[in-house]
């Protein structure tokens, strides 16, 4: 079963690239792949062999080990958001930095400097 839940992770990574690629919205993209991963991920600890789980410790939750569903949630559909909306600000500021080099002129007269430093061959 074990395999089978890794084909379909792979199979969805691919469906994800998919759905990017089209143009679609990228946000709604990563909700439904974490939606899809988390619930094969749950499904895997109901069917997967007891001593599949004892070797992978990551798969251990709830009683013992200190770690509850709802922090595993937490992590999944709020912290990682978190962490995209920094990178998107960069994208963001680095496009926008580059507009105003290229409106500005700036990033044409630093091309031709180069070129003229480089020489031309």
């Amino acid at each position: 079963m074990e395999f089978v839940i890794g084909i379909i992770l792979v199979l969805s990574f691919f469906g994800l690239a998919y759905y990017c690629v089209k143009g679609h919205n990228l946000m709604i993209g990563f909700l439904v792949i974490a939606t899809i991963w988390t619930a094969l991920s749950l499904l895997g600890t109901l069917v997967a062999s007891p001593e599949f789980i004892a070797e992978n410790e990551i798969l251990q939750f709830g009683g013992d080990s200190g770690t509850s569903l709802v922090s595993i949630l937490n992590n999944i559909y709020q912290s990682a958001p978190e962490g995209w909306g920094t990178t998107l600000v960069n994208v963001c500021w680095g496009a926008w930095f580059g507009r105003v080099l290229m409106e500005t002129g700036i990033a044409s007269t630093l091309i031709r400097k180069t070129v003229e430093l480089g020489g031309d061959r």
